[in-house]
């Protein structure tokens, strides 16, 4: 599919898009992420940095940040804001900005202030869409860089100087303690199973190693067998989040929960972070991700 055929519309069917690996269906149906739910993310960006590890790369060394862009994951629901996680260093920007026009003008404004940088790529991953917002490399030049690379692949450590987000602790989850998330557990016995929770890895991302516990046993939960056994894997223990089931949108008369899945950008010039805007992503499956089943759509500042 083309750059053209992905441009927004102005019907409420359903677009197949497959970019860079990815497959997904497109509804241009606007939702609000309201400026109370905002304001919350940005209270909790100003601890964020001081809770996220240090690394020796070129936005901590200048800035003091774990990276210049964000994502928040999360829930609102009756304009109240659970956070799911902030990712440090998210994928899904160029889907963003090719199919939200307010998040490539926010975006395009906000990059003003930010250094000349490039993409790079690792062949291990099995899609990108860094193409559509960005200058895609095949290797580093003296830039600055983001690095599309997992911790254990060594042969970009010694990139950690010129890169604008996380490297080897991309995807580390234990500032969610500190910003009162979750809580680290080392066995199923510290579980309260009457009550719905996420399981999480202590790092990692793309929901690898993430289990949802329901009681009621609702689409995309797990079992008691499977929970147990990922926390006896996993050494040095889990996270659990209490559970926030997230808000539904009603799609071709059927609910699917959803997801907002939001973007921050820090103003160098102005020294803060800035909403950007981004995409809500759904599911008829508590896991939501996405899937080929999963839908997206974009995501408006609210009132």
């Amino acid at each position: 599919m083309s750059k053209e055929d992905l441009q927004p519309n102005n019907t409420e069917a359903l677009q197949k898009v497959n970019l860079g690996g990815w497959e997904f269906n497109y509804l241009n149906r606007e939702v609000e992420f309201p400026k109370a739910a905002i304001d919350s993310v940005k209270a909790s960006l100003l601890r964020w940095p001081s809770a996220f590890p240090k690394e020796n790369t070129w936005v901590q060394n200048n800035y003091g940040l774990p990276s210049i862009m964000i994502r928040v994951d999360a829930a609102v629901n009756d304009g109240n804001l659970f956070l799911y996680e902030i990712e440090e260093r998210p994928a899904g920007i160029g889907i963003a900005y090719m199919l939200n026009a307010d998040f490539k003008d926010r975006l395009d404004t906000i990059r003003s202030t930010w250094p000349e940088f490039d993409v790079l790529v690792s062949s291990e991953r099995k899609g990108t869409d860094d193409f559509l917002w960005a200058n895609v490399v095949n290797q580093a030049n003296g830039n600055p860089v983001l690095i599309r690379a997992e911790p254990e692949e060594s042969q970009f450590h010694h990139l950690e100087p010129q890169s604008i987000s996380s490297l080897l602790k991309k995807g580390h989850k234990g500032y969610g303690v500190d910003l009162g998330l979750w809580n680290h557990v080392t066995s199923h016995e510290q579980l309260d199973w009457s009550v719905p929770f996420v399981i999480k890895p202590l790092q990692g991302s793309k929901t690898r190693n993430v289990f949802i516990w329901h009681p009621e046993k609702l689409p995309g939960s797990h079992t008691k067998t499977k929970i147990t056994n990922a926390i006896s894997e996993n050494l040095g223990g889990m996270y659990v989040q209490p559970f926030c089931e997230p808000s539904k949108i009603e799609i071709n008369h059927m609910d699917f929960w959803l997801l907002h899945r939001v973007y921050f950008g820090y103003n160098l010039l102005a020294n803060e972070w800035q909403f950007l805007g981004g995409l809500w992503n759904a599911r008829p499956n508590l896991k939501i991700h996405g899937a080929s089943d999963a839908v997206f759509g974009p995501i408006k500042e609210g009132k």
